[in-house]
């Protein structure tokens, strides 16, 4: 993925019509916001939520840019862990979000998700990648296997993972 472009996969899927999703949408570590752009829709609700302020500022200067509104997409700067949201996500996007976080992190990534998804209707959509076994990171390399294993626990189940068509990426789509 370069410099200034959402993750080719999520592109792909929005651009071929695979991304049917409609309501609230939720994009944890959205950087500079080019995954929630691409996700903007008259369907949807795009919250793009990042830590730095700075990347805040950025994404809505790359929005405002793009000729998309608040309405449309907004962005938050915040903690995802400590985000108090009234209302569940009918999605949830993890593009490079979860290899991001230190591995003492995942649990409480895991739980935080849970209570984040609409039960039954929504979805948690997960990006599964760099596949690896290396420990140091950001990025920490991460597998379909222990995604699985770290959101089983907490209720979600897959209904889809599998590989994506760029290689040693996978696509994982998660309800509760």
């Amino acid at each position: 993925m370069g410099e200034g472009q959402a993750n080719p996969i999520l592109r792909e899927l929005v651009e071929a019509g695979e991304a049917d999703w409609k309501g609230r949408v939720l994009v944890p570590g959205c950087g500079m916001g080019y995954d929630a752009l691409v996700l903007a829709s008259p369907d949807r609700e795009v919250i793009g939520l990042d830590l730095s302020p700075i990347a805040v500022t950025e994404a809505n200067r790359v929005r405002d840019a793009a000729g998309l509104t608040k309405e449309q997409v907004s962005f938050l700067a915040g903690d995802f862990f400590s985000l108090d949201a009234k209302h569940g996500f009918d999605l949830i996007v993890d593009s490079l979000f979860f290899c991001a976080l230190p591995p003492k992190f995942r649990s409480r990534w895991a739980h935080k998700m849970m209570t984040l998804v609409e039960p039954k209707q929504g979805e948690l959509f997960t990006l599964i990648h760099p596949i690896g076994s290396w420990t140091d990171g950001p990025p920490y390399a991460v597998s379909p296997q222990l995604v699985k294993d770290t959101l089983e626990p907490v209720g979600f189940h897959a209904k889809e993972l599998r590989p994506s068509t760029m290689e040693g990426r996978w696509i994982g789509r998660w309800k509760l």
